[in-house]
């Protein structure tokens, strides 16, 4: 009875197995068949053989062809590879500069065949070399609004180049493309830099040590602005005197966008009211800010006729005082001097009611003794900022006043 049912279940056992080993077979022969692809690799890892050090001593040169790799196998295994990528590696046995021949190999299991198309490939080798080189921003393009560039700033001044020893030598320059075509604002780029050869034209096989450059553009604009002379009085107060101008009465001035849209005037440098009188038709700096440039820099100071008055002063002889004289010169000085001394001063007419005789002061100065005339001057002294005065009398001949005292004797 026991044999019996043991063989009736190895009966039964022996059927499931081959019945599994059929539907097993079916499987992968109808359901996972073996199958055929073609595909292109269109970038090839090169490599060495015996010699890691021929990686930094050579490159390759010229445009690397496209392989083409004929598989066959399951098509779950070609489906999974070609999922995952399939790369392809060259290898180089004896590099040398110019051609070699390279052996290519696919990373591919084993239960996939393959086969590289075209078996044999020729690749140019060159030696590598390293320069460096600045990196020039090269501007091209018509900036609106009648602006122009101010200034350019770059986060890298200069980058390595590296490539074929050969097409190394044809680098004339690194540059930086901006294209200001339309802009009317201040602008940053951040820019890839380009080795170009003689021509303009971009090497595309050398490579820069810097990927990017961040580029800062800043715009300018001309027009032409007013001139402020900076007067001050005595105590360095502003001052503002109509009588006075410059030539000429405006600038051009040139800077960045922000500072031209703030900028109404300019101001001459400092000048003092008390030494008006000796600027007169000369020349003044006009202060500016380091982004501005303007033209001309210097401006003449000159009078505005119509905006000067005139006033007469009376002075009698003991208003004047006399300085460096002997008292006895001094009671003979006092008896020459006329009785009334006039003094005629010119300001701007801002300063028509400090004309006064209590503000200027009238001087005799012996060590103002003028050899060749022998005339000591009469002066005046103020400070008000006068723009010139005149005597009725230039002042008193000492020689006639020795001869006096000659004759007496």
């Amino acid at each position: 009875m026991g044999n019996k049912l043991f063989k009736g279940n190895l009966a039964i056992k022996m059927i499931s197995f081959l019945s599994a080993l059929l539907l097993w077979i079916y499987v992968m022969g109808v359901v996972d068949p073996i199958d055929t692809k073609d595909i292109t690799v269109n970038t090839i890892n090169f490599t060495y053989a015996n010699n890691a050090e021929a990686a930094n001593e050579f490159v390759t040169v010229g445009e690397i062809p496209s392989v083409r790799l004929k598989l066959k196998g399951k098509t779950g295994d070609i489906t999974r590879a070609v999922s995952k990528g399939i790369s392809v590696t060259g290898i180089f046995s004896n590099p040398k500069v110019g051609d070699n021949a390279v052996l290519l190999k696919a990373d591919l299991p084993s239960s996939i065949n393959y086969e590289i198309v075209p078996g044999d490939l020729i690749i140019q080798l060159d030696k590598l070399k390293v320069e460096s080189k600045i990196i020039e921003v090269m501007t091209f393009g018509k900036i609106g609004g009648g602006k122009e560039v101010h200034k350019i700033d770059t986060n890298v001044r200069s980058t390595y180049i590296e490539g074929p020893a050969s097409l190394i030598e044809k680098v004339d320059k690194v540059i930086i493309p901006i294209d200001l075509d339309g802009q009317t604002e201040d602008f940053s780029r951040k820019v890839q830099p380009q080795a170009v050869d003689e021509n303009g034209d971009v090497i595309p096989q050398i490579k820069c040590s810097v990927d990017y450059v961040f580029v800062e553009i800043s715009l300018s604009y001309t027009k032409t602005i007013p001139v402020k002379i900076n007067l001050i009085n005595e105590i360095g107060e502003p001052l503002y005197l109509s009588g006075y101008t410059t030539e000429p009465a405006k600038v051009s001035a040139n800077g960045i966008t922000a500072a031209m849209d703030e900028l109404k005037s300019l101001d001459t440098e400092e000048i003092s009211g008390l030494k008006l009188r000796e600027l007169i038709n000369g020349e003044i700096l006009i202060r500016k800010s380091q982004d501005i440039r303007i033209h001309p820099e210097k401006v003449r100071l000159v009078r505005v006729p119509e905006n000067l008055v005139d006033k007469v002063l009376e002075y009698d002889a003991s208003e004047v005082e006399l300085k460096n004289f002997t008292e006895e010169e001094k009671q003979q000085i006092y008896k020459d001097i006329p009785s009334i001394l006039y003094l005629t001063v010119s300001a701007s007419k801002e300063l028509e009611s400090d004309l006064d005789k209590s503000l200027i002061l009238v001087v005799l100065n012996k060590e103002h003794f003028d050899l060749t005339s022998g005339i000591i001057p009469f002066e005046c002294f103020t400070n008000v900022p006068i723009d010139d005065y005149s005597f009725d009398v230039k002042g008193i001949n000492l020689h006639k006043e020795k001869a006096a005292g000659e004759n007496e004797n």
